[in-house]
């Protein structure tokens, strides 16, 4: 009764007072707006951009906020020096141009860092988050960051959309880039983990356009060695350093001894890479639970003529989902569509690699 009365409540104020924002400090921190199973929720968006920055944050403690920032990289800077702390939303305001370095989130734990849950996600339909980060890198990067979302839908427009796009811009010959990476080390027990984390709701494009092309056939060729989605290793040499570069397709595991338990990839829409989902773990205790489901994977349209096909020319290239060291995996509902190059190694929708437990579903894959 207690939560209905609160959310009713809630509801009807129209504007972001003071006392709204203490009523809902309060509901949250006594847990009255619930919480996952998996992690703590972050406070519920309530739908408005107060600032007139690109990207605001909000807070159950230390600094609550709206706090305003021109890009992602600078709220995640702030989420890690302590400035904001508990439970936290993050919102896309604006869209950004992240430039060469990586918005990376630390671990709570890791030097002044202490939330519970982050959460970003646009307000406004049609937003992108550009970067081009160095080789090796990714635009948004989890270092060993638990039980955060980056769900790409907004909760002002009806239905469940794509309204975020994250766009990794770098050179298209660049090698072992990523849109988004999760990155474990043992160098530091709050880089141990990275666990409880959802990627949903989002149009994700890596940097490789073109790379279905005749002259392109080298497996060291930025057609083979890209990525949209890479979880494993090289999480860097201490607790809040940056990861450090991933420079091959197969041996930058998460090693054992590390986690990247309950990763939720849902609902979006992947092209320009290589390799569009990389789960790259040293052992199946790496992941005990791992789900990929309902994601459009590759360029669409049909195929016209014999092979080989030069059409179309920007698509995942060789590896639709890749996964080693897992157990778990449900890989259900995606649509693979013209994963196709001319790259001298085989081309696969789904492949399971090597050290996979024995709960395995793999289903309704088209």
């Amino acid at each position: 009764m207690l939560m209905q009365r609160f959310s009713c409540f809630s509801t009807a104020l129209s504007a972001r007072s003071s006392l709204t924002r203490s009523i809902r400090t309060i509901a949250m921190t006594f847990g009255f707006l619930g919480a996952s199973s998996a992690a703590i929720a972050a406070p519920d968006v309530i739908g408005t951009c107060d600032t007139v920055s690109a990207v605001e944050v909000e807070a159950t403690a230390g600094t609550l906020g709206p706090t305003g920032y021109t890009t992602l990289k600078l709220a995640f800077d702030a989420i890690n020096a302590g400035t904001h702390q508990g439970a936290i939303n993050v919102e896309v305001c604006l869209s950004t141009t992240e430039g060469t370095t990586p918005a990376t989130l630390n671990s709570s734990g890791a030097g002044a860092a202490a939330y519970t849950a982050v959460g970003v996600r646009p307000l406004v339909d049609g937003l992108t988050i550009t970067g081009n980060p160095a080789t090796g890198f990714g635009v948004i990067q989890l270092k060993g960051a638990d039980n955060v979302t980056i769900d790409g839908d907004n909760p002002n427009t009806a239905g469940t959309n794509r309204d975020l796009t994250i766009n990794n811009t770098n050179t298209t010959t660049a090698i072992a880039g990523s849109v988004i990476r999760i990155a474990t080390s043992t160098v530091a027990s709050t880089v141990i983990s990275a666990d409880n984390n959802t990627i949903r709701n989002l149009v994700l494009n890596g940097n490789v356009t073109n790379g279905n092309a005749a002259a392109i056939t080298l497996a060291t060729s930025s057609s083979n060695s890209s990525f949209v989605i890479y979880a494993g290793g090289n999480g860097g040499a201490s607790a809040t350093d940056a990861p450090t570069a991933i420079t091959s397709v197969t041996a930058n595991t998460a090693i054992s001894g590390t986690t990247i338990n309950n990763l939720v990839i849902s609902n979006n829409a992947i092209n320009q890479a290589a390799r569009a989902i990389v789960f790259n773990g040293a052992a199946a205790s790496v992941a005990t639970t791992l789900t990929i489901s309902d994601n459009l994977i590759g360029a669409a349209g049909s195929l016209v003529g014999a092979p080989p096909f030069t059409a179309p020319a920007s698509t995942v290239y060789t590896k639709g989902i890749w996964i080693n060291g897992a157990n778990g995996i449900s890989v259900s509902g995606n649509s693979l569509r013209n994963i196709l190059s001319f790259v001298a190694t085989t081309m696969t929708g789904v492949e399971l690699v090597g050290a996979i437990g024995a709960s395995v579903n793999i289903s309704n894959n088209t």
